[in-house]
């Protein structure tokens, strides 16, 4: 898991020079104001103007969390051509932007640091397909999606959450990855991200690839884990794999590697 304090995870530096100036560092997908989703503080939400409704789901539940953005409330949506409170477009609308085959190209950072990759300085072509898996899409309310959380004075703004279960085939010609996972996709109503991202938190234990946790090395520390995020938009999709260690006491996270890959005709 991925500690949260970016606003762009795309593009996230390379983990080299964020050790090289001994900088404790977060990527995740994206929204810090609306809390640290899995990474240590309480995500904040909302009963908002459906008063912990929802008219395309059932009936939300108050998590009792609050935080900066107000009370927290979270509904399973069952109509899907509905459009959840807040956003543009309905969750069948989210899903034509990213579902699809892709071709690109994954490509290692290089070993200019205390991080040292087995993989370092190679690329190899990439397949990656993005499916909607059938399960229940999670909609998370946050009482103030729109405005600045708390007494803060720029930033990005509280919002609400969408999170879609989806299948995702990741496979690089190399045979470095080979994977065939559940992941989830997660659109965010307000703020300045508001395309759908893909995260896939790697599980080394059961990989279909090659790689292990022992290709990803730091001095003085040791890894965490490892999650593949990606970003859909244009018929297009960006990516990082971003690494996790524990070092000197505390977590530092960052990208090793990077992919870009175009939509394929249908």
């Amino acid at each position: 898991m991925l500690t949260n304090s970016l606003t762009s995870f795309t593009g996230a530096r390379p983990l080299s020079a964020l050790l090289a100036s001994l900088a404790l560092f977060g990527c995740d997908l994206g929204k810090g104001s609306i809390g640290d989703d899995e990474g240590g503080t309480t995500t904040s939400g909302s009963e908002s103007d459906s008063e912990g409704t929802s008219d395309s789901g059932d009936s939300g539940t108050d998590t009792g969390e609050s935080g900066l953005c107000g009370a927290e409330n979270i509904t399973m949506l069952t109509d899907l051509d509905a459009i959840p409170p807040r956003f543009e477009t309905n969750v069948n609308a989210m899903l034509l932007d990213s579902e699809g085959s892709y071709v690109g190209t994954f490509n290692w950072g290089q070993n200019d640091g205390p991080v040292s990759l087995t993989y370092a300085g190679t690329s190899s072509p990439l397949t990656m397909d993005v499916a909607y898996a059938g399960g229940e899409v999670v909609l998370t309310e946050v009482e103030l999606a729109g405005q600045l959380p708390g007494e803060q004075a720029g930033g990005e703004p509280c919002t609400n959450q969408l999170e879609i279960p989806v299948e995702l085939g990741f496979v690089t010609e190399d045979g470095v990855f080979d994977e065939l996972a559940s992941a989830r996709l997660v659109v965010y109503s307000d703020g300045s991200e508001l395309a759908p991202k893909l995260r896939l938190e790697l599980d080394f234990d059961n990989l279909g690839g090659s790689l292990l946790g022992s290709d990803f090395m730091i001095d003085g520390g040791s890894l965490i884990g490892a999650t593949i995020i990606a970003e859909f938009a244009n018929d297009a999709s960006t990516g990082s794999l971003l690494a996790e260690f524990d070092i000197l006491g505390g977590v530092l996270a960052g990208g090793v590697a990077s992919f870009n890959a175009n939509q394929t005709a249908p």
